[in-house]
C-alpha cells in the first residue's frame, strides 16, 4: 500500500492449522511463506482476513546502515581457540535491528552461521568451519524490510580440517561366526571437501 492508501500489489495465500502427525493434530497457529512484490512507493505491508487487517509493517524511510569490525582481514583462526565476530549497526529511523551472519571459506560460497540475531557479537568455533585462505565474514542488518550489508575488507586464514572416518557396520563386540561374509559399512567426511567416496576410502585389520 502507498501513502494514498492504494494498494499496488497483493498475493492471496492460504494457512494450514493441521500438523501432520497421525492423527493429524489440530494447532491454534501456522507457518507461511509468501512470496510478494515490492513496487515503488510501497510505504506498508497489510496482512488481512477478508476486511480484517491482522497485521501491518511499515516501510522505513532509511535503510539500516552496518560495518563488520572484527575479522577484517590478515587473521588467522585455529581450531584450537574460539573467535568473536563484531560489528556496529544503526538505523536512522530508531527501527530494532536484527542481523544475519555468514561465512565463506574461498569468497565464492557462502555459509549461513546465524539468523535473527539482535546482538552485534558472536562467538564462533572455528574447528566446525572449512578451512580456507581467502575466508570472509558476512553481515546482514534488517530493519524488518529494508535490508544493507557489509564484510571483512581483506580475507583471513581459517586453518584446514583433517577428514572424519566412521565405522557403522561391524559395531564395538560384534560376534561374526566363522565362515559367514559380513559387509564392512562406514563412512568418510572432510568439512572442505564433503562425502569421501571411492578410492579414497580403505579398510585394514590389526587381525590380518
Amino acid at each position: 500500500v502507498n501513502d494514498e492508501g492504494t494498494i499496488l500489489a497483493s498475493q492471496s495465500f492460504d494457512v494450514g492449522f493441521q500438523l501432520l502427525t497421525n492423527p493429524p493434530t489440530q494447532m491454534d497457529s501456522g507457518l507461511f511463506d509468501v512470496t510478494v512484490a515490492f513496487p515503488e512507493g510501497t510505504t506498508k505491508f497489510t496482512i488481512m482476513n477478508g476486511e480484517t487487517i491482522i497485521s501491518t509493517r511499515m516501510v522505513s524511510i532509511n535503510s539500516p546502515s552496518i560495518q563488520l569490525i572484527s575479522p577484517n582481514g590478515g587473521e588467522i583462526w585455529n581450531s584450537d581457540n574460539t573467535y568473536e565476530v563484531s560489528w556496529v549497526g544503526s538505523d536512522l529511523d530508531e527501527d530494532n535491528l536484527e542481523y544475519i551472519l555468514m561465512f565463506s571459506p574461498d569468497g565464492i560460497e557462502w555459509i549461513p552461521l546465524a539468523t535473527d540475531l539482535k546482538e552485534t557479537t558472536y562467538i564462533i568455533d572455528p574447528s566446525k568451519l572449512p578451512g580456507g585462505s581467502q575466508a570472509l565474514i558476512r553481515v546482514i542488518a534488517s530493519d524488518g524490510i529494508n535490508t544493507a550489508e557489509d564484510q571483512s575488507d581483506g580475507s583471513f586464514i581459517v586453518s584446514s580440517k583433517l577428514p572424519e572416518a566412521n565405522i557403522f557396520y561391524p559395531n564395538d563386540k560384534n560376534t561374526i561366526p566363522f565362515g559367514l561374509s559380513i559387509t564392512l559399512d562406514g563412512s568418510g567426511y572432510d568439512l572442505e571437501d564433503g562425502i569421501i567416496m571411492g578410492e579414497n576410502i580403505s579398510w585394514t585389520s590389526d587381525i590380518d
